[in-house]
């Protein structure tokens, strides 16, 4: 069974920043879309444009240092107890 010893840091890292970039764009535009719908058409609709933008980058930057955390504490405790064992079937 093949087994998952260590993690490339900046390969995880560029997948979960634009899996920050994603969620933080959808989130964002719903959370425009219910401001809207209130609303708040003046507010809503700058902040609405400001959530578009700053959300995702605020979800890329927290993807990418997340990722970092993550994959380094992976490699250490992978060489503590092991790495994740893979089954495939083929």
């Amino acid at each position: 069974m093949p087994i998952l010893k260590s993690v490339d840091l900046m390969s995880l890292a560029k997948i979960n920043t634009l899996f920050g970039v994603v969620f933080g764009l959808v989130g964002a535009i719903i959370a425009a879309v219910i401001g809207f719908h209130r609303g708040f058409v003046t507010v809503g609709a700058f902040a609405g444009i400001a959530l578009i933008i700053l959300i995702p980058f605020l979800g890329a930057v927290c993807g990418f240092i997340s990722a970092v955390v993550y994959g380094f504490l992976y490699n250490v405790f992978a060489k503590w107890v092991g790495g994740i064992n893979f089954e495939f079937q083929q």
